[in-house]
C-alpha cells in the first residue's frame, strides 16, 4: 500500500491531481455499510490531497455472477479492503467464492483488510472470538494483508442515529419551503 503523508504537497496534487487510493467495501446491512462509508469519508475530510476511490458491495448481490466478477476485479485491485458485517455472520459459500476469486491478486500487492464487526462485543477482546473476526483473519493471512480489525457498533443502533440526524437536519430546500 502506498503511505500518504497527512498533509500532501500541494504542488503535487495541482500538477497529478488528488491522491486516489482504491478502497471496495463489502457489507451486510444498510447499517454495516454505512459504518464503513462515514469511516472512509471522516479519513477523507482530514488528509488533503486525497480521495478514496470507493466501490460498496452489498454482500447478498455477490450471488449473481456478474456482480461477482466485477467486485472480484475490483477488490484484487484495491489498496484497502473494507468488511462491515455482524459479528455472528453466517458466511455464505457466494461470498467466500468472491474472496477465492481477488485473494491470489492481492497477494502480490501491498494492501489492507479492514474489519468492521459489528455485534455485542464490548470490546476489541470479545470481537476476536466472532465467525466474522476468525474468517476475516485467515483472509487476511491468506491474501499476505495487513489486518485491522475494529468492533463497531450495531447496524439497528447506527440505522437510529441516521434517522435522528435526518430528523433535525434542515437542508436549504427545506428551509426555503418553511420560510
Amino acid at each position: 500500500m502506498k503511505l500518504l503523508p497527512l498533509d500532501v504537497d500541494q504542488r503535487n496534487v495541482e500538477e497529478q491531481g488528488p491522491y486516489m487510493p482504491d478502497v471496495v467495501i463489502a457489507y451486510d446491512q444498510y447499517g454495516t455499510g454505512l459504518t464503513a462509508k462515514l469511516l472512509v469519508e471522516r479519513i477523507n475530510a482530514r488528509i488533503r490531497g486525497c480521495r478514496f476511490d470507493l466501490h460498496l458491495w452489498r454482500l447478498d448481490v455477490l450471488t449473481f455472477p456478474s456482480c461477482q466478477i466485477k467486485a472480484g476485479e475490483q477488490a484484487g485491485k484495491a489498496d484497502i479492503v473494507i468488511f462491515a458485517v455482524q459479528g455472528e455472520i453466517c458466511w455464505p459459500e457466494t461470498t467466500k467464492q468472491w474472496v477465492r476469486s481477488w485473494i491470489s491478486e492481492a497477494r502480490q500487492r501491498t494492501n489492507a483488510l479492514v474489519a468492521l464487526i459489528a455485534g455485542n462485543q464490548q470490546n476489541n477482546t470479545d470481537m476476536k472470538h466472532s465467525a466474522a473476526y476468525l474468517y476475516l483473519e485467515e483472509v487476511a493471512n491468506q491474501g499476505r494483508m495487513d489486518f485491522f480489525p475494529h468492533a463497531c457498533r450495531t447496524s439497528d443502533e447506527l440505522i437510529g442515529d441516521d434517522l435522528r440526524h435526518r430528523a433535525t437536519y434542515i437542508t436549504r430546500f427545506l428551509q426555503e419551503c418553511l420560510n
